[in-house]
């Protein structure tokens, strides 16, 4: 099934085990770079991945995915919201993330959500 996504769209989406309460957050949906259409997403409340090593849920900001990604991951569009969180942080990575897909330097994920955070998880582990 392919979903229409726009920004504001609150997904409940396939999580890891204890993230149940975690929803992805469309910040921004391009229609057309040179990796296809991206949706952009924040993920919201994933267990042990605070910033600050604590163990505490936490949030990812910034997750370019690519489109037919995106819609195999979401289960239920739950809300709209017009509060999007990291908006600041956002501007700045979208900013860096264009322009290095234009560069060829950069794309976005094409592996679903659970595994995108999986990666995040076992990054921040080993550091």
């Amino acid at each position: 099934m392919t979903h229409q996504f726009e920004p504001g769209q609150v997904w409940r989406y396939k999580t890891r085990r204890g993230d149940e309460t975690s929803r992805a957050i469309v910040l921004q949906v391009d229609e057309a770079t040179p990796v296809g259409k991206v949706v952009h997403f924040c993920l919201t409340q994933l267990a042990g991945l605070a910033l600050d090593g604590s163990g505490a849920a936490g949030d990812i900001g910034f997750l370019p995915l690519q489109a037919p990604i995106a819609s195999e991951c979401v289960l239920e569009l739950e809300s709209m919201t017009t509060e999007l969180p990291h908006l600041e942080d956002f501007a700045d990575a979208y900013a860096e993330w264009l322009q290095a897909v234009h560069a060829g330097e950069a794309g976005a994920w094409d592996i679903p959500l659970v595994d995108v955070v999986m990666a995040v998880a076992t990054g921040r582990a080993s550091n």
